[in-house]
Order: C-alpha cells, then structure tokens, then sequence
C-alpha cells in the first residue's frame, strides 16, 4: 500500500484556473456595464417622455401620451411603460443567463482540465512509486535466497544449520513467487477478466494447507495464528484464486501487525454463504480508511510496513469478481471479513 498523494497543482492548472477567473470578471463586468448603459437608456426616454408631455399640453400630437380634455394634465401610456419595463428585463436577465451558461461551460472545463493535468501528474508519482516499491520488494527475496545459497555454497556447516539456511532460501523464493503471481494477476485484472464461479473449493482445508506451508515466515516473524475451522467449508471460487485471497490477508497482517502478531482465521456459515474472518493485534486501519486501503498502491499515512500496495486490491476483484464482499468490520478495525457464494 502506498501513502496518499496530495492535490497536485501545476503552472497548467493555475493558467487554466486563472483565464477563468479572469473570464468570470470580464462577463461580470459585461452585466454591470449593461446595466449601467440601460439605467443611461431609461433616464433618456424618461428625457424624451417629459418633451413629449410639454409637446402634448401644447396641443401637438401623440399617439404615446393622453391628456384630459382641457390638457391640464397629461400621461404616458401605462402600456408604453410597462412595454419597456419588460423589454429591459427580458434584455438583464437574457444577459445574465447567458453569462451563467457560459461561467457553468468554460467552469467544467476547466475543471476537467485541471483534473485531467493533476491525474497524469498523480499517474506518473503512482508509477515512480510503484516501480520503486516493486523493485525492492522483488530484490528482498532475490537477495535473502542469494545469500543462502551462498553461505551454503562457500561454507562449511552443520546439518542443522543447512537445514535453516534451506527453509530460509525456500521461503524467500515462495515469497518472489507470491508477489509476481500478484503482479501478473493485477495485470491480467486491469484487462478483461472472465471468473469461473462454479468451481468449488474447501476454503477450510485450503487455509490450514496454507497456514501450515507458512510455517517458517510466520516463525520468522514470531508471529502466533490461531485457526477456529469447520471440518470443511465449500465455497464457490476455484483453489487458485482463493489461495491467493488468504496469502493477501495473511501477508498483510504480519506485515502490519507489530512485534510478536496475533492473527486468527475463524470461518462462519450460513445457508448461503461462507464468511472468512481474519484478525490481528495491529493498531487497526481508521473508519475513513475502510475503502481506501482497497484501491491499488494505497498506503496509510504513519504505517510502518512493507509490500507493492496490490494484495488488498487484489482481494476485492477476486471476492467482487467471484459474487463475494469484502470488508473491514466497522467494530474491529483489524478485522477482514470476506464473505463467499456457499458450495452445495
């Protein structure tokens, strides 16, 4: 898992960001230059009206204008006035509805620009990161079973001590394995992926095999795993795959746990479904983390650990992928809970 990556903000984005502020104060200024030359209008035609009147007490004409029979007094027409008052709203609010759909266009797209420029910046941090973390992770194991080999090679030792050296040399080499398999799988997920949901698999006997090849890395890592299993549990997803699920899970609590970790893997029925729980003594991942730690490359903030960032992702496309959920128990935030399809 990797550490989240802040906004990224470029000399783009803000060129981007600042041609549309300054187009928004532009069109704003437009509205109150339109308003200021229409207040100029009405005060001319209020102009205008007033020579009208004086024109039509003198006796001349006007269709505008009504006056009583002795023309002591005279008026516009209510519906020459009124007349304007419309045309000068409709023109205002014709003006400003224009000024927000445009704000509202060039405003999207600016935002999907920025978005766009902070993407492949964050993409191309991503794949730095990735790299970086990939290499070291795939040179531990190459170097660890290296130097076994070594000390084998050019040494000479007790039975015993070359019986450590081996299981060393062994456990390195299921741990490269382990983590291109992931590499490839991750590959092979990010294309067209087809799951085959009707194989059937022991999920109970598939994790005590496992636990039990472990043996060595969970010694190493003075880590206790407590199992409470059914005799068998059949779910529907094939070996491969949920071999792969247990190893994430397994990986990612000795990875996270602390010193001397408690894992227990404990299984649930019910009529149609199979729930696999796995629980450790770390510190937890937050509530607002849940859903993060999910997506590839992630890595808590603080969090001491290792590994690519893949095996968490890895789980929810194979879990989702084979009609499953995963999550992380909102009560105990150490806890994984991954429920499957029941066989049978």
């Amino acid at each position: 898992m990797r550490e989240p990556l802040r906004t990224l903000w470029s000399p783009t984005s803000f060129l981007v960001a600042g041609m549309f502020l300054l187009l928004a104060a532009q069109l704003i200024w437009w509205i109150v230059f339109f308003r200021l030359n229409q207040e100029y209008v009405v005060h001319m035609e209020e102009t205008v009206d007033s020579f009208r009147l004086q024109a039509a007490r003198k006796g001349t004409a006007d269709l505008g204008v009504t006056c009583n029979r002795d023309k002591s007094h005279c008026q516009i027409d209510p519906d020459t006035v009124l007349a304007r008052s419309a045309v000068h709203r409709r023109q205002m609010l014709m003006l400003i509805s224009e000024t927000i759909f445009v704000l509202s266009v060039v405003g999207y797209g600016s935002f999907r620009v920025i978005r766009s420029v902070q993407r492949e910046k964050q993409l191309a941090l991503e794949r730095i990161t990735f790299l970086n973390s990939v290499t070291h992770e795939l040179k531990t194991p190459v170097a660890g079973a290296l130097l076994a080999m070594q000390t084998l090679q050019n040494r000479k030792l007790k039975e015993s001590a070359k019986k450590d050296l081996l299981e060393d040399a062994i456990d390195n080499l299921k741990q490269l394995t382990s983590q291109i398999e992931n590499l490839l799988l991750a590959g092979e997920l990010g294309r067209t992926h087809q799951f085959n949901r009707n194989q059937v698999s022991d999920a109970a006997s598939l994790i005590r095999s496992h636990v039990k090849r472990s043996s060595s890395s969970i010694h190493r890592a003075k880590a206790t795993v407590e199992l409470d299993l059914p005799e068998a549990a059949g779910v529907l997803i094939s070996d491969n795959l949920l071999e792969r699920i247990v190893d994430a899970l397994l990986q990612n609590a000795l990875a996270y746990s602390g010193k001397r970790p408690l894992i227990r893997v404990t299984i649930e029925t019910t009529e149609s479904q199979v729930l696999i729980r796995v629980s450790d003594s770390g510190p937890g991942i937050p509530a607002k983390e849940h859903d993060n730690v999910f997506q590839p490359f992630y890595r808590l903030a603080n969090v001491e650990g290792r590994g690519t960032g893949l095996g968490l992702y890895l789980v929810r496309q194979i879990v989702e992928g084979n009609g499953g959920t995963v999550q992380i128990n909102p009560e105990r935030n150490s806890e994984f809970v991954v429920r499957l399809r029941r066989a049978g």
